[in-house]
Parts: C-alpha cells; structure tokens; sequence
C-alpha cells in the first residue's frame, strides 16, 4: 500500500504489453494531488493493435509512486488480459480507381487493397 499523507502529489503509470512479443505497446501516466484521507481512482483507456493474433498475450502493468520519493514510495500490479480476435474480418485499406472520370465506352480500374484482420484466411472475390 501507498503510504499518502495531505497532499501528496501521486503518479500512476499504466502499460500495456504484449508478453507474447515482449513489447511494450503504450504507456500512460497521471499525477495527481491526493488528500491521504481518501481514495482516489485513475481511469486510463488503451486500444489493442488492430494487428493482434490468436496466440498474443497481454498484460497492463500499473505502478503508483510519490512524486519525487519513488524509490521509497512505491507500489506496482499487473493484470493479463484476454484479447478474441474475431474469425473473419476484413477492411478495406484504400480503394481507387483510374481514370477518375470515367466517359461512356472506356475501361475504368480499379485498384482495392484489403487487410485480413481476422483469425481464418480468406478468399476473395471482386465482382
């Protein structure tokens, strides 16, 4: 436990890591005045890579600490997360076509790129 007293200014850092990767994904911080009379909460928001897979681990690591006596006051939680990769997901990434104005009895291209976000591959089909 955090020993707080009147107006203690307090850091909270907050990680997100992929252990599977052993990579750090982001980090967050606050610091705050606490009174040492109550109980302060710290709301922190993370988004999961849009290029996560199915064997990917997660944790986010918090660390609380005095301000300017972190060696002293100090003290740290981690917690693993479960992340589901939906089975099939694709997005569209960018979508063209050329030439931009199309006259009547001429080809037009279009040029689609997709990315596999889901868990199975995929097959394709443009019509």
């Amino acid at each position: 436990m955090l020993a707080v007293h009147d107006d203690q200014r307090i850091t909270v850092e907050a990680v997100l890591y992929n252990t599977e990767k052993d990579k750090r994904v982001t980090k967050q911080s606050k610091t705050i005045k606490v009174d040492g009379k109550e109980d302060e909460d710290f709301t922190f928001d993370f988004t999961v890579p849009v290029d996560t897979d199915d064997d990917d681990s997660y944790s986010i690591f918090v660390k609380a600490y005095q301000k300017d006596d972190e060696d002293i006051n100090c003290v740290n939680d981690d917690v693993s997360i479960d992340v589901e990769v939906p089975e099939h997901k694709l997005v569209i990434e960018s979508f063209t076509f050329s030439p931009t104005n199309a006259v009547c009895g001429e080809s037009v291209y279009g040029t689609v790129a997709l990315r596999n976000l889901g868990a199975s591959d995929e097959r394709v089909t443009l019509i």
